[in-house]
């Protein structure tokens, strides 16, 4: 399988890297792991809640922490913990200190042949749920029975924070140590029920959609800039009803309330929908997989990786 490099924008940090301010022998480097745990949740109690320990551990720790590297680390306040300008530099390291130990246990267990665990995958709505959910269980029989979870939301999901081990998405990210390769290209198509079409106006171009109900997305709640293409279908109306994923947007012209833009490989499978002007949609969606490049050759991983691959190859035809 042949991964992309890394994929290293050249952005410069916001603030000063560390400076050794200890001898590294009086860290303990799973203080690192309280650390993060309360950068990402803001609160202790929130942290502590997410290791599943008590809150006073939680907040000795990252005191030791603090007096270790003899920076402040956190502001405090009645309102949460902020990271300070210290803070902010440390998450990068620790971060990757955390993805260094997690892929050295990964292949301790097996080498130990103990896949112990689970792999958790995140993708989009449309592909997580109606591509690969109908393939996990082959995917856990060749995984040998690993747990795995798919997390099936219309977002970028950050690999660095242990949101997925694996994930998919149609812009690539611009942050972390990753490596990347596109898997298919997603051909768009316009949908709507024929209940609804047999009370409409005929539809033979573009131009026949402004007489026509549209379905979309919510305007403020796009996360890619790749699905601001209502213009590219017509500039002289706009949704009436708006979805925040292609799931939602797919049940709403099943149930007649108009004509909603659905990946082909999603609307063409559902057979009380119709599309029109087929082929003529001007906009493609390029669908990429990333990877941890602390993860990408364990095992599972690549196992999961060569799945996912050769399910959308055999399938290349239907997106």
């Amino acid at each position: 399988m042949n991964l992309l490099p890394p994929n290293l924008p050249g952005i410069r940090p916001k603030h000063r890297p560390l400076t050794a301010v200890a001898d590294v022998s009086t860290l303990d480097w799973n203080d690192f792991r309280f650390f993060l745990a309360v950068a990402r949740a803001g609160t202790v109690s929130a942290a502590a809640r997410a290791l599943q320990i008590d809150q006073a551990t939680v907040g000795r720790r990252v005191a030791a922490l603090e007096a270790a590297l003899g920076l402040q680390l956190f502001e405090r306040s009645p309102l949460g913990y902020r990271l300070t300008a210290a803070g902010e530099a440390l998450v990068e390291p620790a971060e990757r200190i955390e993805m260094n130990v997690i892929g050295a246990k990964a292949q301790i267990d097996e080498f130990a042949e103990n896949p112990a665990g689970a792999l958790r995958i995140g993708s989009s709505d449309a592909f997580g749920a109606y591509f690969l959910g109908r393939r996990l269980p082959r995917l856990r029989a060749a995984l040998q029975g690993m747990h795995v979870d798919l997390v099936a939301l219309t977002r970028d999901f950050s690999l660095s924070k242990r949101e997925a081990d694996i994930a998919t998405g149609i812009s690539l990210p611009t942050d972390g140590r990753l490596y990347s390769r596109k898997l298919v290209d997603l051909r768009l198509g316009l949908y709507a029920s024929p209940d609804y079409l047999a009370e409409r106006p005929p539809i033979r171009s573009f131009d026949d959609l402004a007489h026509h109900d549209l379905i979309g997305w919510v305007d403020d709640l796009i996360y890619w800039d790749e699905l601001k293409y209502n213009d590219r279908i017509s500039t002289r109306t706009r949704p009436i009803i708006g979805c925040s994923n292609y799931i939602a947007q797919m049940q709403v012209a099943i149930g007649g309330g108009g004509i909603g833009v659905l990946p082909i490989f999603l609307g063409d499978q559902e057979t009380s929908l119709v599309q029109v002007l087929n082929g003529q949609f001007p906009v493609v969606l390029p669908l990429y997989l990333f990877v941890h490049a602390s993860m990408r050759e364990l095992r599972h991983v690549r196992t999961a990786i060569d799945f996912i691959v050769g399910e959308v190859e055999a399938a290349r035809s239907s997106f």
